[in-house]
C-alpha cells in the first residue's frame, strides 16, 4: 500500500503518468521487486485512505487484524481489545 501511495504522489508532484514502482530489499541480496500501478489500484487505495481519514476522524479503533505479525509494529497492540 505504501509503494502505491508514493505512486499517487509521484503523478501529482510529478502531473505524470506513472505504470510501476520498486522496492529495493537492500538486506536481501539487493532483491528489487516491481509493483504494477493502475487506475483500478489508485481507485482502491484512495478508498482505503478514505476509511483510514474516518477512524482518525472519529477516534475509532480500527478492526483487529486475523494476520498477528502485524500487531509487533501496531500502535494499537497496548490498547487492543484482541
Amino acid at each position: 500500500m505504501q509503494m502505491l501511495c508514493y505512486c499517487m504522489l509521484v503523478e501529482d508532484v510529478m502531473e505524470g503518468k506513472v505504470s510501476h514502482g520498486y522496492i529495493f530489499y537492500i538486506r536481501d541480496g539487493n532483491r528489487q521487486v516491481g509493483i504494477a500501478y493502475n487506475t483500478g489500484l489508485k481507485h482502491k487505495i484512495l478508498s482505503e485512505l478514505e476509511k483510514i481519514l474516518d477512524i482518525i476522524q472519529n477516534e475509532r479503533m480500527p478492526k483487529p487484524t486475523d494476520v498477528k505479525t502485524r500487531c509487533i509494529d501496531c500502535t494499537y497492540k497496548n490498547i487492543c481489545v484482541r
